[in-house]
């Protein structure tokens, strides 16, 4: 059996980031992206259905309506609360700098 991915803050970040721009100027797809991020931790997979669990917690986050199923970390609150003003500009940067550290 597979181990649970462990959501550290930089896997929130892109969460939060994929919910609010997408892929497009990242230049890879999701499934590139969530590649990445397991590769971080040794394989532990993230599965297409976590990260949508995760970018509709943001959802949840932003618009305060109740949803079935939403249910945000704290982690996840602190980062939306933290990020959530970011320009464009500046999340997609920051971003890439995440995912350029990983293969």
């Amino acid at each position: 059996m597979a181990s649970r991915h462990r959501w550290t803050e930089e896997d929130d970040i892109v969460g939060l980031y994929l919910y609010k721009y997408g892929t497009d100027d990242l230049g890879i797809t999701e499934a590139e992206v969530l590649t990445k991020l397991a590769t971080a931790q040794g394989n532990t997979r993230i599965s297409e259905g976590s990260m949508e669990r995760k970018t509709r917690n943001y959802q949840f986050l932003e618009t305060d309506a109740p949803r079935s199923g939403s249910h945000p970390s704290r982690q996840s609150m602190e980062i939306y609360t933290r990020y959530r003003d970011d320009s464009g500009q500046d999340f997609t940067r920051r971003v890439r700098h995440i995912l350029r550290e990983y293969p």
